[in-house]
């Protein structure tokens, strides 16, 4: 999933040489339509969409290579998503932008050696964007919650704050997915990378969600937290605890030409 011509050849050298030259001397592009495009003639400057599945072998380059995509994905004006599954390992991109950019980009991705069992899913042409931007989300996912003794009252909350510091994440991630699952406590957070805001919903019993509640209102990795809502429900509506880290680059260049 990182882009790269060797494994020498830092990132930001791969998409300065991609922006020099449309067409890599390493993986002919007419190599690539062949293997994965569609056979049409004068069409690179047409806009193309693909998705593609894999499977990753480490999870521990995620950041790095989502923080690479993000900063050099949008030089070429390629917009698309990243879904990568924690538990799993699997992984789902699409990528939408020039026919000759987006097949370029997808030969550099399949020579990277971290993640194997590429799949092409779907290719073709679009009249316009779908995707504005590109973005990632990675899922973390707790077991499914044993619910067989819910005798306590079940409350449902909603809360937003903002990280102090990215590098909390991982670790608040880790915590929350144990204490969670012993707790009883299912229900689905978001956290924004882009500007470190969190949004959780928790749902559980009474006691279990309270007592949560208060020690992430007083734990220091957060600020500004605000409680949004809280609700007594008759069933749950959340099985699990699963958490979205999700990170997306600015809205790509507007003016930037290209043919339906």
């Amino acid at each position: 999933l990182l882009l790269q011509v060797s494994r020498t050849e830092p990132i930001a050298g791969v998409f300065s040489w991609l922006t020099r030259r449309r067409t890599s001397e390493q993986m002919d592009s007419k190599e690539w339509k062949e293997k994965f495009g569609m056979k049409v003639e004068g069409v690179d400057q047409k806009l193309f969409q693909l998705a593609y599945t894999s499977q990753m072998l480490v999870l521990e380059d995620i950041s790095d290579i989502i923080g690479s995509s993000r900063r050099n994905n949008p030089r070429l004006q390629i917009g698309g998503m990243l879904w990568i599954d924690s538990a799993t390992k699997k992984a789902r991109q699409v990528l939408e932008g020039r026919y000759q950019d987006v097949l370029t980009l997808l030969g550099f991705i399949a020579q990277d050696t971290r993640h194997k069992d590429m799949k092409i899913e779907y290719r073709k042409f679009v009249e316009q964007r779908s995707f504005r931007k590109w973005g990632a989300m990675t899922l973390v996912v707790t077991s499914k919650l044993d619910c067989s003794d819910d005798n306590d009252r079940l409350l449902q909350v909603e809360y937003t704050s903002r990280m102090v510091s990215k590098e909390f994440v991982k670790p608040v991630l880790n915590i929350a997915k144990i204490r969670n699952q012993e707790q009883k406590v299912g229900g689905r957070m978001w956290f924004f990378s882009k500007n470190s805001r969190v949004r959780q919903i928790l749902e559980g019993p009474e006691k279990a969600v309270r007592a949560l509640l208060e020690k992430i209102r007083k734990d220091d990795r957060h600020r500004d937290f605000q409680l949004n809502s809280q609700i007594f429900v008759s069933r749950r509506k959340y099985l699990q605890w699963e958490a979205r880290t999700c990170a997306e680059t600015d809205e790509l260049v507007s003016g930037v030409s290209l043919e339906a």
